[in-house]
């Protein structure tokens, strides 16, 4: 490939649609072989890559790669920083997948002031109907749901198995910590969260964009 940079930039581009569409495997997919293409090549500190580690901290995020999530937004707000010059459409997008990544990490601080610049941009930009969707559908979700808690890592682990039926103790299995560790962890999630049970914890988590 004799332009590694931009055939990363389309399989993200890819991997946004396939999010938009809802199939995330093959959003993962794509994601994936763009940020194989930036780390084989060593494109990790061009500023144009930062729309692919803000995309892969999504599908991460999706994922429940928490971490992992964290490093990518981390890195791709850093790249954002010494962009110049660029269109704004790309701007927005960035800002958006930042959006996204955040609520996913529970950063809400980091969420509204991403929305806010996303926000900025657009109304400079004619005849916009994706990146306007997007916009709304993130405002509405703050407005609908208020400010998400500042969840742990460990905590947002335990969220994810919430909605399933397996007990604390099985969730503690497949953790590698102990059921009085999930058992603390996720009591602190429901105080956080401001409910008193494990249904209403998934509800609440899912209005906010947790889960």
């Amino acid at each position: 490939m004799k332009a590694p940079n931009l055939h990363a930039l389309c399989l993200t581009q890819l991997a946004v649609a396939a999010m938009d569409h809802g199939d995330w495997d093959e959003a993962v997919e794509l994601s994936t072989r763009a940020r194989a293409q930036v780390d084989r090549h060593a494109l990790g500190e061009d500023a144009t890559m930062a729309i692919v580690f803000a995309v892969s901290a999504v599908v991460r995020g999706h994922g429940w790669r928490i971490d992992d999530a964290r490093a990518d937004a981390a890195h791709a707000a850093c790249l954002r920083e010494r962009l110049t010059d660029f269109p704004a459409w790309f701007e927005i997008e960035l800002d958006v997948m930042l959006t996204r990544a955040a609520l996913r990490l529970s950063d809400v601080n980091a969420a509204r002031a991403a929305l806010a610049r996303a926000a900025r941009r657009l109304r400079r930009v004619a005849d916009a109907p994706v990146l306007t969707r997007w916009v709304r559908e993130l405002s509405d979700q703050f407005d609908a749901g208020g400010e998400a808690p500042q969840l742990t890592p460990a905590e947002l682990r335990i969220l994810r198995f919430l909605p399933t039926h397996l007990s604390f103790r099985e969730i503690a299995e497949r953790t590698f910590v102990s059921a009085n560790t999930v058992k603390t962890q996720a009591g602190t999630a429901y105080r956080k969260l401001d409910v008193s049970s494990r249904s209403e914890a998934v509800a609440r988590a899912t209005e906010l964009g947790l889960l």
